[in-house]
């Protein structure tokens, strides 16, 4: 399976294309260094296919969720499934590469259960396409959609981060909370005595605590289940997604996929 992992660092914040490479070239993690340096060309990926045990070649040579794909395309989703740190899918406009790129990710989803894998476009219309394919797809695989639910389609927004956490178990406790917490800074507006105003100031504290640490509970929960995250490729750098990544073993995702790469002009 391609094995390309990256640390999700907060590179969205580094609005200056010079911080951002810097970032890049900071990192230390020996695999991480190894990816690279072979996507900055100083190295070269490794030429020979890593072989899928038996039992998993025999699923994915078998298993197409996508009924309609040709020859090329099965050819292309098995050479990233075998691939062991790179792959690109390359060819002209309408010759499949997206829809390729649906069928890698359920098989993969379907294929190896545990692995957490992150998918990006450079454009929010890019990346609800694939989330559309992905939720009509007969695989019925758990995705989440990380961004502004007022710039995604329609059609993806109940899969968004935002619509989960308030589907979430936690949600009315956090609800509550936040009721409180309104009334305890209304009362704090009014009061004018010093040791009420203390009170009042260490409440507001406590609840303001309480609902980021239910909030954040439900986001760990929300991504933990998830097989498939998508969002931008900006936004793969949002504090959510990071914080997650930093209670994962070696702080990374396990596979990252990015639909028309060649359009990511920014780093981020």
């Amino acid at each position: 399976m391609m094995s390309l992992t990256c640390v999700v660092n907060r590179l969205s914040k580094s609005y200056k294309k010079g911080k951002t490479i810097h970032v890049i070239y900071s990192v230390e993690d020996c695999s991480l260094e190894y990816i690279r340096e072979i996507l900055c060309g100083v190295s070269d990926p490794s030429k020979e296919l890593e072989p899928l045990s038996h039992e998993v070649e025999e699923k994915a040579t078998s298993l197409w969720f996508n009924k309609n794909l040709n020859d090329f395309q099965k050819e292309a989703v098995m050479h990233c499934l075998k691939s062991k740190e790179i792959a690109v899918i390359h060819g002209p406009p309408g010759t499949g590469k997206t829809t390729t790129l649906v069928e890698l990710l359920v098989k993969t989803a379907h294929l190896f259960p545990t692995v957490k894998i992150l998918c990006c476009a450079p454009s929010n219309i890019a990346v609800d396409n694939i989330a559309e394919k992905l939720i009509e797809s007969d695989a019925k695989v758990n995705v989440v959609r990380i961004g502004h639910p007022a710039r995604l389609l329609e059609s993806v927004q109940n899969r968004s981060l935002d619509a989960l956490v308030q589907k979430a178990d936690a949600t009315e406790i956090v609800q509550d909370s936040k009721k409180d917490l309104h009334k305890v800074l209304k009362d704090l507006c009014k009061e004018r005595d010093k040791s009420k105003r203390y009170e009042l100031i260490a409440e507001r504290n406590q609840l303001k605590k309480d609902v980021r640490q239910f909030e954040k509970k439900a986001v760990t929960e929300i991504f933990t289940t998830a097989q498939i995250i998508l969002c931008t490729t900006t936004m793969a750098g949002c504090s959510k997604l990071w914080k997650f990544c930093q209670d994962r073993p070696g702080k990374t995702l396990d596979m990252v996929v990015i639909d028309e790469c060649a359009q990511a002009t920014e780093p981020s």
